[in-house]
């Protein structure tokens, strides 16, 4: 009888759910499902991302980060700092169309 063996999962996947427990562990947030909230997804799906029956989407790890202030590098095996050292400042479209640079050029916002 063949043993089951685990599927190897892909990095970002590995690093999604070690930083569920990195937030639990420095009281970010208060359990799992607080985190899928977040994100977007239901707590169920978390064990068929461990088994490689589901994944997580780029808009789940877009929230985690946008949310966390993670470090998209290190999601994606790239740095080893998980958290980036200064937040990153989203600006929004209605906030561009008052800027005085782009005033000038509305149309293309328009």
């Amino acid at each position: 009888m063949k043993k089951a063996t685990k599927p190897k999962l892909h990095i970002t996947i590995t690093r999604m759910l070690f930083l569920i427990e990195v937030l639990k562990d420095k009281s970010i947030i208060n359990s799992t499902q607080e985190f899928c909230e977040v994100i977007g997804m239901q707590k169920q799906s978390i064990r068929n991302v461990k088994i490689g029956k589901q994944h997580f989407t780029a808009k789940h790890m877009t929230l985690a980060c946008d949310t966390y202030n993670i470090n998209a590098n290190w999601l994606m095996g790239l740095q080893e700092e998980i958290f980036r050292t200064t937040p990153r400042k989203l600006a929004k479209v209605k906030d561009l169309k008052s800027a005085p640079q782009v005033r000038q050029n509305s149309s293309i916002l328009n």
